[in-house]
């Protein structure tokens, strides 16, 4: 499932909190209040005699088998509500692009996923999304008004308005969790990897002994974010605020912000721990651990990993499953090992704004997408379609909540279509993951929490200049002293950091912790 990528870059850490363009301002209480709870409306009672065709957005590489499976999921809805789906995929090489363009040229559309890392805020704030009432949600998704929770409608809220619908299956961030060659520890007579120490020397001693294969593929539009959530972010509970897609020189202190309720800033040009990242990232830099052309190399982690161009996968514990399992079956040679990085960290699980469906402003049919995106919610059969494919062909069923991959699931992987959007508690796992990371996903179901911090969203609508000026800042600086291409360190630092300041840095930052206040002194009330 790729967009744990961005998915991943898609998806922050857990809990962290996301600085996107133009996030929203739930300092209000009128940001605080969700949806009241009310009995479901019939769908019975809603005209759909006119049938409707919904142009659907999605993220990522279409499945070989897409238009096999969504011709079942067609069939269905046509008899349930008298409305298609056209699936849209917009590739992980140019979504970027797109997604904005199709704002922006008027393309005609009904449902967009949409995210945190994936112009929410944004387009939110464009008027790219419509509006989603309480009224309309009692009326056209009632088992969604009444199943997403309070906290999770505020999460939602840009300047106390809810224009997406979330996911609300709890994931954990990424960078907790790996996959390692164990044929290739062993050739070498690497010791077991455990934790980060270990994995820097298997790591180091592929890079040396293995030519021609990476030790870990840095590049991507994911891989050395990941790699700086598991050397950073993940042991110190940290999560980098973002601004425009790039992450700035500012975290959020996920654990001391749990503790006292707050929302807790750590300005990271002042912090000893990412000092001692960006040494790491430049060390394995030039031990080779990855390319030297990593930062233009956009063959993704997983992709690579598949390929065995890379012998390190770092994800988040789900993603680590579905690998596992794939690549055990494909490779049963490469003796794949998992290493749980950080065992006995909190399990900060991530804000519903990681995944989330929303209906274009200018849909013609508003009302059947709202209806349509209810169904592939919490009903049991469009669920698993849309999420595993067809079953008796891509997998079979293992009780009510598992499931078994068949031959042909490689043509439409679990995940593969991007339905993260309506992920909820019908959300299946794979009987054959490995119970080292069932137990963590199970611990993250019951145990994982979300603190106040990851209910916040900023609205930059006053510094808009500034957090365009700031954005384009970062897009030049970050990249190169995360995945350790910059030699002078502190040289590199005081010049972004000179720059950031030239683009309005302090000004934006100071509206983000005014915002930060006000929404935690108004939240609850």
């Amino acid at each position: 499932m790729k967009k744990r990528y961005f998915g991943i870059l898609a998806a922050m850490l857990a809990g962290a909190m996301t600085l996107t363009g133009c996030s929203g301002n739930n300092s209000s209480s009128e940001g605080t209040q969700a949806p009241t709870k009310e009995p479901a409306s019939s769908a019975q009672a809603i005209d759909t005699s006119k049938p409707v065709k919904l142009r659907m957005i999605l993220i990522g590489a279409k499945p070989t088998d897409t238009d096999k499976v969504y011709e079942k999921v067609n069939a269905i809805l046509k008899e349930k509500v008298n409305a298609t789906i056209e699936p849209i995929f917009y590739d992980w090489g140019d979504w970027k692009t797109k997604y904005p363009l199709a704002f922006a040229s008027g393309e005609n559309f009904d449902l967009i996923y949409t995210a945190n890392w994936a112009f929410y805020s944004e387009q939110a704030a464009k008027g790219g999304f419509l509006e989603l009432t309480d009224q309309m949600l009692k009326k056209y998704a009632p088992q969604t008004s009444a199943n997403v929770t309070a906290d999770q409608w505020v999460q939602t809220k840009f300047n106390g308005k809810i224009y997406m619908v979330p996911y609300t299956n709890k994931e954990y961030g990424i960078g907790k969790m790996a996959i390692v060659r164990g044929d290739l520890r062993e050739k070498y007579s690497i010791p077991k990897v455990t934790d980060m120490a270990s994995m820097t020397r298997y790591m180091e001693t592929i890079a040396e002994k293995e030519k021609g294969l990476l030790a870990y593929n840095a590049g991507g539009s994911d891989g050395v974010v990941w790699l700086k959530r598991a050397l950073f972010e993940i042991p110190n509970s940290y999560g980098t605020v973002a601004i425009g897609g790039q992450e700035l020189p500012i975290a959020v202190d996920i654990k001391s912000s749990a503790a006292k309720g707050t929302i807790e800033l750590v300005d990271l040009f002042e912090n000893k721990g990412y000092r001692e990242y960006l040494e790491k990232a430049k060390a394995y830099r030039q031990k080779g651990l990855w390319s030297q052309s990593a930062l233009s190399n956009k063959t993704t982690n997983d992709v690579s990993f598949d390929n065995g161009a890379s012998a390190t996968y770092i994800r988040q514990p789900l993603n680590i499953a579905q690998a596992f399992v794939k690549n055990s079956e494909a490779h049963p040679d490469w003796k794949l090992e998992i290493v749980d990085l950080y065992p006995d960290i909190p399990l900060y699980t991530n804000s519903v704004l990681a995944n989330g469906m929303a209906v274009h402003a200018t849909s013609g049919n508003p009302e059947r997408a709202l209806m349509v995106l209810d169904l592939l919610r919490h009903d049991k059969q469009l669920n698993d379609l849309t999420t595993l494919g067809i079953e008796g062909v891509h997998w079979e069923a293992v009780g009510d909540t598992q499931y078994k991959l068949l031959a042909a699931n490689s043509n439409f992987a679990p995940d593969s279509a991007c339905p993260w959007g309506w992920r909820t508690e019908l959300y299946r796992t794979n009987a054959a993951f490995p119970a080292q990371v069932v137990d963590v996903l199970n611990k993250v179901q019951e145990k994982g929490s979300t603190p106040v911090s990851s209910l916040f969203t900023f609205n930059s609508n006053s510094v808009k200049t500034e957090a365009a000026a700031v954005a384009a800042v970062a897009a030049v600086h970050r990249p190169m002293l995360d995945a350790g291409f910059v030699d002078d360190i502190d040289g590199a630092l005081a010049q972004y950091k000179e720059k950031l300041k030239s683009a309005g840095y302090d000004k934006l930052i100071e509206e983000y912790k005014a915002q930060a206040a006000a929404f935690v002194a108004s939240y609850g009330k």
